[in-house]
């Protein structure tokens, strides 16, 4: 008979406490977590969580919790070192990768469209066998090459979403 193997995931690098690690931030009490939105004009910016949904330990509605490291990546980095079954992973060492993918420091509250964005370029870059890093240059690339169609407001708004996706200023 034999054992069950388990595949690594995503998921299992996700705790079940991460919305609340980001609703509080990494100095909580003494500080509040900050959350991204999008102001009127387009730009990302940082404001504290309402202290509403920390009490209530929700997220304000259409936002989400961003791994800024994302897990995926944790994965793929596993996956090229040929682990793939959950049982190849050192108990220690997994939970220090859970630990880093859930600190405070790595979680940010953004809108729901823009975490949504974010994980398909990270999904499409490690499908790749690249690094979002290096699938952002690549996009940044292709762009600088059609420069010279398309309005200047759309590239700006591209601009300042990319530079808002990785917490540029």
């Amino acid at each position: 008979m034999s054992a069950t193997r388990t595949p690594i995931t995503r998921e299992a690098f996700v705790s079940p406490n991460h919305v609340q690690a980001a609703l509080r931030g990494a100095n909580y009490p003494h500080a509040p977590a900050l959350m991204s939105v999008v102001t009127d004009d387009g730009e990302i910016q940082d404001i504290p969580v309402p202290q509403e949904f920390v009490q209530r330990g929700v997220l304000p509605p259409g936002y989400a919790v961003d791994f800024l490291f994302d897990p995926e990546e944790v994965v793929a980095k596993l996956t090229n070192a040929g682990a793939t079954h959950m049982e190849e992973v050192p108990p220690q060492v997994f939970q220090k990768m859970a630990d880093l993918v859930n600190a405070p420091e790595n979680l940010k509250i953004v809108p729901q469209w823009l975490y949504d964005q974010k994980r398909n370029l990270t999904s499409n870059a490690l499908a790749q066998g690249i690094t979002p890093e290096a699938h952002m240059q690549q996009l940044r690339e292709a762009r600088d090459q059609g420069e010279g169609s398309g309005s200047g407001e759309k590239k700006e708004k591209k601009k300042g979403f990319f530079k808002g996706l990785f917490g540029k200023k």
